[in-house]
């Protein structure tokens, strides 16, 4: 099973213990897609074996772990024009 590990937007490094995520366990055979929505802001969509569309717009980097280790990532990062 493959689980999506989505940092919090505090500036502090992922391995913090302060640092807050969110955990989305994923159905069997889902797909994941990442990109960015509309405004560039980033974006993962999940599809499950019958089409079914969950997305979510991460606050900072995300993970895809499965059995607890790290297989992807995708890291955050704001449209250019938000960019400092």
């Amino acid at each position: 099973m493959l689980t999506l590990k989505m940092m919090g937007s505090e500036d502090l490094a992922d391995s913090h213990p302060s640092k807050s995520f969110t955990l989305v366990h994923l159905a069997n055979r889902s797909s994941i897609t990442f990109g960015r929505g509309p405004g560039g802001i980033p974006e993962i969509q999940v599809a499950d074996i019958e089409g079914e569309i969950e997305t979510f717009s991460p606050a900072g980097n995300t993970y895809v772990l499965e059995g607890g280790k790290t297989v992807a990532t995708f890291a955050h990062m704001p449209p250019p024009e938000h960019r400092a």
